[in-house]
């Protein structure tokens, strides 16, 4: 019952090349009013050494969520050797011990060289996926179903056409999803890049 937040390690010894290939994911617990937060004790809740045997590059951007009686988290990366980007699926039982599934979306031609910031929104029988594509910036979804820890594509979407909108993360309220994104524009010289407005996602026939 306490509010906990999952993200991205990149730090060490190695500078840039660890955000390659030396990611780990921390989580950190908050009090009750959200300004205070601790780092978990047994950080790194998830490290390279799950992926029996596998070394996956450009890991990063936790999404957690809540289905079948237990927590699954994504995160994008790709296999050492692999050219195109993958979306890697991970299951606990108390946010705390973590199990590699394996690939939840497959690496391919459709997908860009290196994928970010996904997020599953389920409604109903429904998933949609949302990746960012990191070589056009671009925003995607994918339509589809959950099959097990596999999920099978139905359509393939580009939820945002401007040059300008990235790295989205989404959120519930009463009303449903919401969908945030940061916008990469100048500001006065003092600043760069902000959150644009939320915008409601709901899933029709079409």
């Amino acid at each position: 019952n306490q509010a906990t937040i999952f993200y991205t390690s990149i730090g060490g010894k190695l500078g840039l090349l660890n955000v390659i290939r030396g990611a780990q994911q921390w989580a950190a617990v908050g009090d009750k009013d959200l300004i205070h937060w601790q780092r978990a004790k047994d950080n790194p809740v998830l490290n390279q050494n799950m992926h029996k045997g596998r070394k996956v590059y450009q890991w990063r951007d936790p999404y957690v969520w809540q289905e079948d009686g237990e927590w699954r988290m994504i995160l994008a990366g790709k296999y050492f050797g692999e050219r195109f980007g993958s979306v890697f699926i991970y299951r606990s039982l108390d946010l705390k011990h973590w199990e590699f599934k394996g690939r939840m979306y497959p690496t391919g031609k459709a997908v860009t060289n290196n994928l970010e910031c996904p997020n599953m929104l389920k409604f109903e029988d429904a998933h949609v996926l949302i990746i960012g594509e990191m070589g056009g910036k671009e925003v995607h979804c994918a339509t589809g179903k959950m099959e097990g820890y596999r999920f099978s594509t139905r359509r393939r979407f580009t939820l945002d056409h401007g040059k300008d909108f990235y790295a989205t993360n989404t959120y519930q309220d009463d009303e449903g999803y919401k969908l945030l994104g940061w916008l990469d524009v100048p500001g006065n010289g003092h600043w760069r890049g902000c959150m644009s407005l939320p915008r409601s996602i709901a899933l029709d026939t079409d």
